[in-house]
This record gives structure tokens, sequence and C-alpha cells, in this order.
């Protein structure tokens, strides 16, 4: 008999639970660099100036800020913080950022061209979802001059360019005694860039089982019948952690489902020549059983013949949103009965 196996998604066949990940992208967020500049704000030594802007549902590593400063009367160099949001302030430093650059352009007006963009970097911080944060900006003392002081451009715009759902939360601040308290505004913002890098997305490894106790599972082409398939809970994974709305086998989603303890999760150590197989029943861990249209599947798996081995993979979602993957192997089964 010709043994043929189909993999319809690369796959890791695994006891238990893992996650894999997907390339991260590393792109700037969000930039309103372009804005008209309507304004601009000193800062000195002593005398900070801050704005905010917020992410959105994904978690980030923080690479670089880039913000459009001059200098005053003699060039100066400047230092850039993060910081977190409290009560609709800057709260506590998260980092400052490396590269403590000199400012060369001076300052002579309010056009775009008046002002120079410094880039500075970040080490690693991880910026979450959802959460607002401050930019800071201030002079550092330079040895032999008296008054450090640079000008940092102001826009009135909310026009920035956000690559996902990033916003600049057009809200402003300045310090006066380096950062000790702040006052804040709103309606206008500083004008900076972000570049992060959006951390990798993790998918849940989880064990399933086709047929449950059935090994191999023969399924016949002709069948007008449904196509069990159980998400295998353990003392590691809840199945009750699942939406049971978001399963689904090559885009098919099952025609109801049910929580019952009904098999074991495969022993990789006994795994047979073709696919991961197992008959062992109830576990005492909770399962969630779903039924599929089974002549709705095999349109779904496409051309196939008989004695094909046909990967299957299911997915789905966590309730807090984290994608689940699972596989099982399928046995085609062209005549006869399954």
């Amino acid at each position: 008999m010709k043994r043929t196996i189909f993999t319809i998604i690369i796959i890791a066949i695994f006891l238990g639970i893992s996650s894999k990940a997907y390339p991260a992208i590393s792109e700037t967020w969000i930039s309103n660099l372009e804005e008209p500049v309507t304004s601009n704000g000193g800062f000195t030594t002593k005398g900070w100036l801050t704005t905010s802007f917020t992410t959105d549902d994904a978690n980030y590593i923080l690479d670089s800020v880039i913000v459009a400063v001059a200098y005053q009367n003699l060039p100066v160099k400047i230092e850039v913080m993060i910081y977190d949001e409290i009560e609709g302030k800057p709260g506590v430093i998260l980092e400052t950022l490396t590269g403590n650059p000199e400012v060369n352009t001076r300052f002579r007006g309010i056009a775009l061209t008046d002002f120079e963009e410094v880039t500075v970097f970040s080490n690693g911080l991880t910026l979450a979802p959802n959460t607002s944060y401050w930019i800071a900006v201030k002079a550092v003392p330079n040895p032999g001059i008296l008054s450090s002081a640079g000008m940092w451009a102001i826009t009135n715009t909310n026009n920035a360019i956000s690559v996902g759902l990033w916003s600049v939360t057009n809200n402003y601040g300045v310090s006066f005694n380096s950062g000790e308290t702040w006052s804040t505004g709103s309606n206008e913002s500083y004008l900076f860039s972000v570049n992060a890098t959006i951390l990798s997305e993790a998918v849940v490894l989880v064990p399933i089982d086709i047929k449950p106790t059935s090994c191999p599972n023969p399924v016949n082409v002709k069948s007008k019948g449904v196509l069990p398939v159980a998400v295998l809970g353990s003392d590691v994974f809840d199945v009750n952690d699942i939406d049971p709305n978001s399963v689904a086998i090559l885009g098919v989603q099952p025609i109801r489902y049910n929580y019952e303890d009904v098999a074991t999760p495969a022993d990789v150590n006994a795994m047979p020549e073709d696919c991961l197989c197992s008959t062992d029943g109830p576990d005492d861990y909770l399962d969630m059983t779903l039924k599929f249209d089974t002549p709705v599947i095999i349109e779904a798996i496409g051309e196939v013949e008989d004695g094909d081995y046909v990967v299957l993979t299911l997915t789905g979602l966590l309730k807090d949103g984290t994608p689940i993957e699972g596989t099982d192997c399928v046995l085609i089964i062209e005549k006869g009965k399954d």
C-alpha cells in the first residue's frame, strides 16, 4: 500500500505544550517629523521638555528615538529619556537613551529646516501594549559654557504617520526642576519619531487527537458524518482558556463543541512510522471535544488518494488572544466504512 504524507502546514509534534515564534518586524511605528513646525520650546540643563505617544495592542522593543532640535547660542549636547505615565504626566524614568549627541544646527526661526533630526538609541526597553510613554529632552552641561540651551520644534497638528495603531497623544510638558515635577498641556506635540521592533508572536502548541482513542485515524472520503477532534487538557494546559469560536481546521469551524475527558496525549517516545498516535483514553484532565463536518473537511484537504496520510492543523486563540496550534494525522480511505 502506498503511504504518502501530505503536510498541510509545517508542524511540530509534541507532548504537552510549547511555543514557536514568527519573525520580528523593525519599523518606524510613529512619526510627526513631517508635520509643519508651528512653534518651539526651549530646554536647558534644568528645564526639561516632554511629549507623549501611545502604543497599540502589541509588545515592542524600543530601538531608537529621533527628535527635531536646535541650539540657541552655542552647540549643545542633549539627553533623551523615556518615562512611563502616571496620572497623565511623566512618572518614572524607564531608560536614558544612549548617544548623548551634539546639536549643530542653530535656531533661527520656526521652519522645519531650522531644526536638526537627532537620533538616540535604546538598550532594549520593552514597550507594553496600549500604554502611554513620555519622551523627555534636556541639555547636558557643557564645560566652559555658562548656559547650555536648545529648542525643540512643536506642531499643533495631529496627523502623525503610524504603521500600526500607535498615536501621538498631542500632549506636551515642561519641568523647571530637572524632572521632579511636570506641568503639562494639550493640543500640541514636540516633533519626534519612534523606531521599535515588534516582539515575535508566540504560538502555543497544544496536543490534539483526531478520532480520540483511534489509531490510526481513518477518514472515509465518502463519509457524510462528522469528524471528532479533541484538544487535550493537561496539568499545564486548561482547555477552558480556549475561545471556542476561534477554533478551525483548514479554515473549517466545528459544528459543535463540548467539554469532557476523552483521551490522553500520545507518548512521543512511542511514535509510529508516520504520525504520532495513541489509543489511550481519559487521563483525568478535561478536554475540549469538537465535531467537524467530514465532507467539508475532505473538500478543504483537496485531492488525495486511498492510503494517503494527511497532517491536519487545528488553529485557534486563547481567550487572551494568544494563538494556538495543534496537529494530528488522518488516514485517507476511499472505500468501505471508516
